[in-house]
């Protein structure tokens, strides 16, 4: 074998054996993303969404929390925190509405600011003065008539929610935590604030939104 055909041959050798090894390179890339986890897409920042803690939230505040925004925009955010269940019974703090007294509704601790204060989600089919639309059919109001009015009415309790407080957000704030990891944004739906048990409600998110398999 003359040098010339040696070289070529070498040069060849070299080439099959570097299209085989970025061949295998291609395939074990591939196998690991099958298994490995992947994070899912956050939705965007925006009135009705649900904001999931992370794992990694430590705030006492906030960790473990799903937080419904109701507001969000150039002045900050502010929301409610919907799994947060008190021992506190609506009819120890309105005795003078008489269709409390037959149900055992709580109150929710809604966040860190203003706990002095009360506001109350609903779910209703259509808009009601005095409160404000949130997402789908979920609705907002801080007025004492709407409160009275929903929570004496029979056969409400699946409909109306009372949170003491809120959580609050200055402008850029939220965006700061979600793109620092602190939360994961999801959108909101009316069963899970008024039907699931809260203390399954953060986890269920957590599993559901936080990792998605492929």
């Amino acid at each position: 074998m003359t040098w010339r055909a040696a070289v070529h041959t070498r040069r060849y050798q070299l080439k099959a054996s570097v299209t085989l090894a970025v061949a295998g390179f291609v395939l074990l890339l591939l196998s690991l993303s099958a298994v490995m986890p992947q994070t899912a897409p956050q939705a965007a920042l925006a009135t009705g969404r649900f904001l999931v803690a992370s794992k990694q939230l430590r705030d006492p505040n906030f960790a473990r929390t799903v937080v419904l925004l109701l507001n969000y925009g150039e002045r900050g955010a502010r929301g409610v925190i919907i799994n947060w269940s008190t021992d506190v019974k609506l009819v120890t703090m309105f005795p003078e509405i008489r269709g409390l007294r037959r149900r055992s509704d709580t109150v929710y601790l809604g966040g860190p600011v203003e706990r002095t204060r009360l506001l109350m989600l609903l779910r209703a089919d259509k808009p009601r003065a005095g409160t404000k639309h949130v997402v789908d059919n979920i609705y907002v109001s801080t007025s004492r008539r709407v409160l009275f009015d929903a929570l004496g009415r029979a056969g409400s309790a699946a409909s109306v929610h009372v949170y003491a407080g809120y959580a609050g957000w200055a402008p850029g704030q939220l965006d700061h935590e979600v793109a620092r990891g602190d939360w994961h944004v999801l959108p909101a739906d009316a069963d899970t604030v008024f039907s699931k048990t809260p203390d399954d409600v953060w986890r269920e998110l957590i599993d559901k939104g936080a990792v998605q398999w492929l």
